[in-house]
């Protein structure tokens, strides 16, 4: 029996064929996320002739709003936020001696028929990720959210923004004094 398999192993002999070898992967290299914001225009402004004690109102204009817009080449999108400059009086339009008007409550809704006088607000393009063209917000220090995004937007160097508006509203009266008033409103945007 023995014999018979000797006989066997030399003329059909067995052979392990090893596995082709398998060019390893490059290793990648690590891309940096990038995020884009280009401002066509950098301020946003209402001008308004006060003629009565209730109060006159004023909105941006199509061409006053501050219009911006966002690319990202991250697959997880990012975060816009909105919110005002510094802690104390950061809700006023001031001329710099004067406070013009303090900003309506945070979070609420508020269109400009329900303005009261020395009021003004925020009109974001989006709010928290829905389209707006009527309501008007505080924007505290600590901000709201316009949008977030789950994709990417920017790839291979094609640019495909997502475009963004920010105008201001302000309700004032007689008493006001005539003047320039400002607020630094920040964009922030987050990978």
């Amino acid at each position: 029996m023995l014999l018979a398999l000797t006989i066997l192993a030399i003329l059909f002999p067995i052979s392990f064929k090893s596995a082709d070898n398998l060019a390893e992967a490059t290793a990648g290299t690590t891309t940096e996320s990038t995020i884009t914001y280009t401002a066509s225009k950098s301020t946003a402004s209402v001008s308004l002739n006060s003629v009565n004690t209730a109060g006159s109102y004023a909105t941006s204009s199509t061409d006053e709003k501050a219009s911006f817009s966002i690319s990202t080449n991250n697959a997880t999108g990012y975060t816009l936020s909105i919110k005002v400059s510094g802690t104390n009086g950061s809700t006023n339009l001031s001329n710099g001696s004067t406070n013009i008007a303090t900003i309506d409550t945070d979070g609420v809704a508020i269109s400009s028929s329900s303005f009261g006088s020395n009021r003004w607000g925020i009109l974001p393009s989006m709010y928290n990720g829905v389209d707006n063209t009527t309501n008007y917000y505080k924007a505290s220090t600590t901000g709201f959210t316009m949008n977030t995004t789950s994709s990417a937007n920017h790839a291979d160097g094609v640019s495909n923004p997502d475009n963004y508006t920010l105008g201001l509203g302000l309700k004032a009266d007689y008493n006001t004094p005539a003047g320039t008033y400002t607020n630094t409103t920040i964009v922030a945007e987050y990978v």
